[in-house]
């Protein structure tokens, strides 16, 4: 029998770090504790890669298939994923978000671009202590403690890619010669003009043996990727730089600025102005309040 939770008065103690605490490619970190039998059944789903690594208690996860994860525990959502959660017993996590494309100029974190959601199982001393550390350094606000911070999540992100290989998960991941050669010529060349028949040409195959062969391993189209890079190189330096939004589009390869606009609008629902009002909005919040939240925002 399914429990009934309410997703619309769960009181939640959440510790979000500042935008200006992390770097690339850090989107977002949360370090949450969550009460006994809170959740959301209505399923929901995120734009980007979620990471969620339980310190203390329980909590279960609901795809096509059911996760328990438990302290050491590391549950990978990919994009656009739909979920439910709910806590069974009371639990600490630390949340992550990540800009996907980082993940692809970080070579060695693209395996985290999983297409189904799976857990790996870290030592749950290692996750307390990340707890611990990140808690100092935010607290600290001593000189590039955003370098820090980011530094301890960096490497729990190599940890994490170390048990990858060493459990021998079956991860799918863009490993082809061809297709990683054409990921390269992207991040050097994505603000340039590029052509589908380019793009063929790097990876030394014929378009439609190349588009095939794109796809299935990455789930886009090539030139829909390309798009879906510049948008996301676009909302980093909109949450990095104060350089106008028309000037960033064009640095990022957009030769249309209506166009982009039609397209940043389709793919975040919401205007490039608007998310960088929310941004700068978020900067002001409180690194460490708690409040009443949807419990779907939040999981």
């Amino acid at each position: 029998m399914n429990r009934k939770l309410n997703p619309f008065a769960i009181k939640v103690a959440q510790q979000i770090l500042k935008e200006n605490l992390l770097l690339p490619p850090f989107k977002r970190v949360m370090l949450v504790d969550y009460p006994l039998h809170t959740g959301s059944n209505v399923p929901h789903c995120h734009s980007t890669l979620q990471i969620i690594a339980v310190v203390s208690g329980e909590m279960q996860f609901n795809f096509e298939e059911s996760f328990r994860i438990k302290p050491g525990d590391i549950l990978l959502i990919p994009a656009n994923v739909p979920h439910t959660w709910e806590t069974l017993k009371e639990a600490s996590a630390v949340q992550l978000l990540l800009f996907l494309s980082f993940c692809e100029e970080y070579m060695d974190l693209r395996p985290l671009r999983v297409r189904k959601s799976c857990v790996i199982h870290m030592h749950e001393r290692k996750l307390k202590a990340l707890w611990k550390n990140i808690v100092h350094e935010q607290n600290g606000l001593l000189p590039a403690t955003n370098v820090v911070i980011s530094s301890l999540l960096l490497k729990f992100l190599a940890d994490m890619m170390r048990i990858f290989s060493k459990e021998n998960l079956d991860i799918v991941s863009s490993s082809s010669d061809a297709v990683t050669k054409v990921y390269y010529y992207i991040i050097a060349h994505y603000a340039e003009k590029i052509t589908l028949q380019q793009l063929a040409s790097v990876a030394s195959l014929s378009v439609s043996r190349f588009s095939a062969l794109f796809r299935e391993r990455t789930g886009k189209a090539p030139m829909e990727f390309l798009i879906w890079f510049r948008l996301e190189k676009v909302r980093e330096m909109i949450f990095s730089s104060d350089l106008r939004i028309n000037e960033i589009a064009e640095r990022c390869g957009f030769t249309s600025i209506c166009n982009f606009h039609r397209l940043f609008l389709a793919e975040y629902r919401c205007t490039p102005g608007s998310y960088r009002r929310s941004m700068r909005k978020e900067q002001h919040v409180s690194a460490k309040h708690s409040l009443t939240v949807r419990g779907r925002d939040f999981l």
